[in-house]
């Protein structure tokens, strides 16, 4: 039967542009209908042309509203197909060649605003995943693309014509939101890991030696006063207070290693606070620095606050110094 010769319910026969093959169709569909089927629609080599102008026509219909996507407005949890396929999908690694072939059609494109904050946001949901490391080759790849993107203008840094904040201001709203709290168990396994460090000698004073030296803001102004008494009065005492020697596991403020002698300056206010009293400080202190050989001689704000602080200093000094007829007490 030739073409456009009306067949059986009154519907149109057509011959196929590719296996040529007849088929019926409506009426309503006799001008644009070239093809019996989707596989021939699909194996036949189209034009660039033709490419261009379906491609072109679609993204007008899509605009308008004629064409809805199958997927719009479904995710995985009110579409099963979706939540199906994103399980098979879980774990798929690409090829090589489908990557290549994604690189060339996505070389070149601009990427909305839209695109680039959906990216960043990509971005910090994997940074913020523990144990999440970038390799060498993306930091650079992504130190170049940043680069290009700044000389162009598509993004713009936060402190441009603005002024830096502070650091301790940066990081007090950086710890509210970034902020990573330690587990039980993990604080369990550290404190495992730490006691058996400290077991070693070397470790232990080099851990304490690094503690004091940034914890303790040294010398204050009270062993200020002490060392410039004891160089303008020639006593043999060495300032050891920022961590330089330890007797034991402390560190005391003033040592005469050859008499064995340790000089304790502090103030009344923080002792009492922590140990309760003065004299239990002092009483818990002597007692640790005499297991080591080392007597004590403790100096309190009332002595070194007074008028007449460097003859009360030096009084309580040379009593416990050692003059070579008598020794002095455990501790004064």
């Amino acid at each position: 039967m030739p073409k456009g010769i009306i067949g059986s319910r009154g519907r149109i026969k057509l011959n196929c542009q590719n296996c040529n093959k007849d088929y019926y169709v409506i009426p309503s569909k006799k001008d644009t209908s070239k093809f019996c089927s989707s596989k021939c629609y699909h194996n036949t080599p189209r034009s660039e042309e033709d490419r261009t102008k379906q491609g072109f026509t679609r993204k007008e219909k899509y605009k308008q509203g004629i064409i809805i996507p199958y997927n719009k407005g479904k995710t995985k949890e009110n579409c099963e197909s979706l939540k199906r396929a994103s399980e098979k999908l879980t774990g798929h690694k690409l090829s090589e060649e489908t990557k290549e072939k994604i690189h060339k059609k996505l070389k070149g494109r601009i990427v909305s605003q839209e695109g680039l904050n959906k990216i960043i946001k990509i971005h910090k949901e994997k940074r913020g995943r523990l144990g999440y490391i970038n390799s060498p080759e993306s930091r650079i790849k992504g130190s170049k693309t940043r680069k290009i993107l700044f000389s162009e203008g598509k993004i713009i840094h936060p402190f441009k014509n603005k002024k830096r904040p502070k650091h301790s201001e940066f990081m007090k709203e950086y710890n509210k939101t970034h902020i990573y709290h330690h587990t039980e168990e993990d604080k369990i396994k550290m404190s495992k890991i730490q006691k058996e460090l400290m077991k070693d000698p070397i470790h232990r004073d080099k851990v304490i030696k690094a503690v004091l030296k940034g914890l303790m803001k040294r010398p204050t102004s009270y062993e200020k006063k002490i060392s410039e008494l004891c160089i303008e009065n020639n006593l043999p005492f060495v300032y050891t207070g920022d961590g330089t020697f330890l007797i034991g596991h402390k560190n005391p403020d003033f040592v005469n290693q050859e008499g064995k002698i340790a000089i304790e300056v502090y103030h009344n206010y923080f002792k009492e606070k922590i140990y309760g009293s003065c004299e239990n400080y002092e009483k818990q202190r002597g007692e640790y620095f005499l297991k080591y050989g080392y007597r004590t001689i403790f100096i309190r704000t009332e002595e070194i606050e007074n008028k007449n602080w460097e003859e009360i200093c030096l009084n309580k000094i040379n009593k416990g110094w050692w003059n070579g007829e008598k020794p002095f007490g455990e501790h004064y």
